[in-house]
């Protein structure tokens, strides 16, 4: 995704290459979100104690379309499973 390149993203979270960004109309929506935007607030949306914070299948999806490598995936995934459990557990 750092590649410089334009992709319009699918219904099913495929990427295609552009040419160029579309221009958004009421009938045709575009929206654009830059990685670079997403990686300043990458650290505060996989934080597991962000109250506002992605759940685990937005981050499946933000890693299916590159914004996301697979191994802060997984590291996302296991704290919040983990942060989850705890918080379960700590009512005992």
């Amino acid at each position: 995704m750092d590649d410089g390149k334009i992709y319009e993203l699918k219904s099913d979270y495929t990427k295609v290459e552009v040419p160029k960004i579309q221009n958004s109309s009421k009938e045709n929506p575009v929206m654009v979100l830059h990685k670079s935007h997403f990686d300043v607030a990458k650290g505060y949306l996989l934080n597991k104690e962000n109250p506002f914070k992605i759940d685990e299948e937005d981050a499946k999806i933000y890693h299916q379309i590159g914004f996301i490598s697979l191994e802060e995936l997984n590291d996302f995934i296991i704290c919040l499973h983990f942060f989850e459990y705890k918080i379960l557990t700590s009512s005992d």
